[in-house]
């Protein structure tokens, strides 16, 4: 028989052991072996309900379970949880059948010290594996306890602070994990929790590259790394930063952090939308003061060459002149009307008819339709189109897909269609052309502002770039919207939708 000495190093040892009623196997080990009672004192509960109710009335140092255990508290591991969430810091020693090794390695998933086979043990086998266990544990605990002034400063920490021994078992966690942990849906939060193994709760989730960030820590690959991750907490996406430290002192192990950057990853966001912001403005300041300078330019030269001109010339300049005062007129009309639609206020809506606006832009544009051997046809289906808006705006918009398929037709027409969508409620404005038409690979981009295809350059030289894009900006203004469809040298067709106004019937 082996001495006192060597069985028990810690005195007044307090064991439970779970095992079902038919089997007691731990129990007729345990009969066997020598005890001095001073030392150990065990109690053998038969049910699951005794076993826990015991452990809510005694101060357990180490719990032995016998699995696979059944009962009305559900399966051993079910047990083995329950356990767990009563007792955190008490180890518990599994002891499984060879043949159910698989159930072994699941014992230590959910929070197990370790496992043992039972075809190995004898009574000297068992009296050294609770030995150990409880040497082990003890060793832990006093490795993982903290002076006062540790303690105070431990709780107090703003931050979600898990600590971790040198093979990822989570031996505490500050009152702001455990809080967070009572109001969170993410199963990291939740999953961790003293006795719990980290890294395995990060592989059961699918959480494969915190689960590396920390393995590197605990291997000695890094002293620290940073991983942020998130989660949805409702219809709210939350943002964390997960900091792993290597913890030196004594035995190894690791610190995580946890704390919420939700609003700084917000202010992120908006300052890359910022800079995105500033960079097209950049652009389209580059753009504008491209385009002012060509009609300027013009003029400037033109006044130059009217000094020393013959009266021959001098109509042709004038001419010319005349044409690049229009062309900066129409320029600067477009950015006070971009101005305009950029500002806050509410704009005041009334009662406009569309199919009015619509048959006295088509009159405008007739003549100039006509000089250029252009048919240019009106389809109105009814005389009362109503929607709410500002006439001047809703007029813009008319005249500037209008004239567009106008300037853009070379041989053919132009014909302009105006009804109500019944199903939809809404007015339906239909522009198509036989023109040059749009490549594919324009059409994304012709609402960009200052953008003015290859093709529609080559053809008329002189256009802002803005026309288009102050159509959208008006429709979206009104509730509207627009589609497009091209084909190179076949036409375009530009489709406007607005929501219809029902006028008033007076009394």
């Amino acid at each position: 028989m082996l001495g006192k000495e060597n069985y028990m190093a810690s005195k007044n040892v307090f064991m439970l052991v779970l095992e079902n009623d038919s089997e007691q196997r731990i129990s007729q080990l345990l009969s066997k072996i020598s005890i001095d009672l001073d030392d150990i004192q065990i109690q053998v509960a038969t049910n699951a309900e005794a076993g826990l109710t015991l452990l809510q009335k005694t101060s357990v140092t180490l719990i032995l379970l016998g699995l696979p255990f059944s009962g009305t508290v559900g399966d051993g591991l079910n047990l083995l949880v329950r356990l767990r969430q009563l007792k955190p810091d008490v180890p518990i020693v599994v002891l499984v059948n060879q043949e159910a090794m698989g159930l072994g390695l699941q014992a230590l998933e959910f929070g197990a010290f370790a496992y043992y086979f039972e075809q190995h043990l004898s009574g000297s086998v068992l009296r050294r594996l609770i030995n150990k266990t409880v040497n082990q544990h003890a060793n832990l605990q006093a490795a993982s306890r903290l002076s006062e002034p540790d303690v105070i400063l431990f709780n107090s920490l703003p931050a979600c602070v898990a600590v971790l021994d040198e093979v990822g078992l989570v031996t505490a966690v500050n009152p702001e994990w455990q809080q967070l942990s009572r109001t969170s849906t993410e199963p990291l939060i939740i999953g961790t929790r003293p006795g719990s193994n980290f890294n395995q709760l990060c592989q059961q989730i699918e959480r494969p590259e915190i689960m590396a960030a920390v393995q590197k820590v605990l291997d000695g690959q890094q002293v620290g790394q940073g991983i942020e991750f998130s989660w949805r907490e409702g219809v709210r996406l939350v943002w964390w930063k997960l900091y792993v430290t290597a913890l030196r002192w004594p035995h190894g192990g690791a610190i995580v952090t946890v704390q919420d950057v939700t609003d700084g990853v917000a202010d992120q966001i908006r300052l890359s939308a910022c800079e995105v912001e500033i960079s097209e403005l950049k652009n389209n300041v580059i753009s504008l003061v491209h385009e002012l300078r060509t009609p300027l330019t013009a003029i400037r030269l033109y006044l130059n060459l009217l000094k020393t001109a013959d009266d021959s010339k001098k109509a042709h300049y004038l001419t010319i002149l005349d044409q690049e005062t229009v062309h900066l007129e129409q320029y600067v009309d477009d950015l006070l009307t971009l101005a305009h639609l950029e500002q806050t206020d509410e704009p005041l809506f009334k009662p406009v008819n569309f199919g009015d606006l619509v048959e006295q832009v088509v009159v405008e544009q007739r003549p100039v339709a006509t000089a250029k051997g252009l048919t240019l046809a009106l389809d109105k289906t009814q005389d009362a189109l109503f929607v709410q808006g500002q006439s001047r705006l809703l007029s813009r918009i008319i005249t500037n897909l209008v004239a567009n398929a106008v300037r853009y037709t070379i041989t053919g027409g132009v014909d302009v269609s105006v009804s109500l969508d019944e199903m939809t409620n809404r007015i339906v404005l239909r522009v198509a052309d036989s023109g040059i038409g749009i490549a594919p690979e324009v059409l994304p981009h012709i609402f960009e502002p200052f953008f003015r295809s290859p093709r529609a350059q080559n053809l008329i030289q002189r256009g802002s770039g803005l026309g288009l894009d102050i159509v959208k900006r008006i429709l979206t203004l009104h509730g509207g919207n627009i589609e497009v469809t091209s084909e190179i040298n076949n036409g375009s067709v530009f489709i406007i939708f607005l929501p219809a106004y029902q006028e008033p019937i007076e009394g």
